[in-house]
């Protein structure tokens, strides 16, 4: 899309870091400047950057000729001067800027920031503690669901699968010391018309409405695939200009530029947040609702120069 539009751009992949592409850093008194020496001969300045993207960076690969006790040095030394590189790109230049990506992706630290931005949030437990989660699901007359406290994801055999929210069995409470084996977070399981996923871009909003509760399967998570391959219903909805407002406020808060908010239709009619992904997939928004997500993104990134 950036070719069509006639956009110049490069695209680094961090793990050909080493072999596609080497860096250099060079700062002193008067200035800090880094600098990408491609194959080709090309050499990209820092701060000839007039916007910057970064999406689910791959670990760089130490080269071959690296003894094996040291690999784990040099990948360590090469993941640090890339966040090194980074660091002289301007946040302002940024979609979004590498540290507010990690901060603003501890679920907790969301949470506190909804509060602050007037959302309704579910009450929450994060715990590995058997006896407080007891306790805490003691307060209400409800099912609980569990997930994870950081990734939604875990490998297995090098294939990432989906660790999905939980709905917890009715024996929960008296398999509390199974499941505190590992922390986890637990809240009381709110009844949905539907989800909604808010994707914010500086300051434009798009609002989706997902019917998770027209699939068993999606009732509680609806990134859980349905068997056959049958996607779920998606609708592009308005969103009352308060909640509106607060997706953006929460974007800011956390010092981001782009977010993909979660959020809970209540069957009152009202909006309970779940959780901010700052790094979240957009592409399936525009193929289902006809969102022009991909020219917004374009557009936040040459008003970055």
């Amino acid at each position: 899309r950036m070719r069509e539009r006639g956009i110049p751009f490069l695209r680094l992949n961090t793990e050909d870091f080493g072999d596609a592409f080497r860096l250099t850093i060079s700062m002193d008194s008067r200035e800090a400047v880094g600098f990408a020496h491609l194959t080709d001969g090309r050499t990209i300045r820092t701060d000839e950057i007039t916007g910057a993207y970064i999406r689910r960076p791959a670990l760089p690969n130490p080269a071959e000729d690296v003894e094996d006790t040291h690999r784990d040095f040099a990948a360590r030394e090469m993941i640090e001067t890339l966040r090194s590189f980074w660091t002289l790109i301007p946040d302002e230049r940024w979609l979004n800027p590498p540290n507010a990506l990690h901060s603003a992706a501890v679920k907790t630290r969301q949470l506190m920031a909804a509060r602050q931005c007037g959302f309704d949030i579910p009450p929450t437990c994060v715990s590995d503690h058997a006896g407080a989660i007891a306790e805490f699901t003691t307060r209400w007359n409800a099912p609980f669901i569990s997930k994870a406290v950081k990734s939604g994801f875990v490998s297995v055999k090098g294939e990432y699968r989906l660790a999905a929210t939980t709905r917890l069995p009715a024996t929960f409470p008296a398999d509390l010391a199974d499941y505190a084996a590992t922390p986890a977070m637990y809240q009381p399981e709110i009844r949905k018309a539907h989800d909604l996923r808010v994707t914010v871009v500086d300051d434009r909003v798009y609002a989706a409405a997902i019917y998770s509760q027209e699939a068993a399967e999606t009732e509680v998570d609806w990134r859980v695939d349905i068997p056959g391959g049958t996607e779920l219903r998606h609708e592009a909805v308005a969103l009352e200009p308060q909640v509106e407002e607060a997706c953006r406020r929460i974007t800011r808060v956390l010092g981001l530029r782009y977010s993909a908010i979660d959020l809970i239709r209540t069957m009152d009619g009202g909006a309970v947040f779940l959780e901010v992904n700052p790094n979240g997939e957009w592409m399936w928004l525009e193929d289902l609702c006809g969102f022009p997500l991909r020219d917004t993104i374009i557009d936040a990134l040459a008003r970055a120069a």
